[in-house]
């Protein structure tokens, strides 16, 4: 998560899971624990989650 503050930090605007998604592929990491750990930083209140139309 710490790469999901960096992309989000100073501000308080929503990163799609799409950027951090592409910023970790960059790295050389799959997308199943990126979203894994998304999904359970949600459900433990860490993040949450807002819908603003498509981004693809």
């Amino acid at each position: 998560m710490r790469v999901l503050g960096d992309l989000a930090y100073p501000t308080d605007e929503p990163v799609p899971t799409t950027a951090l998604l592409t910023v970790l592929a960059e790295a050389g990491v799959g997308t199943y624990a990126p979203r894994q750990a998304v999904s359970r930083c949600a459900r433990t209140g860490m993040l949450t989650g807002e819908k603003d139309g498509r981004s693809t």
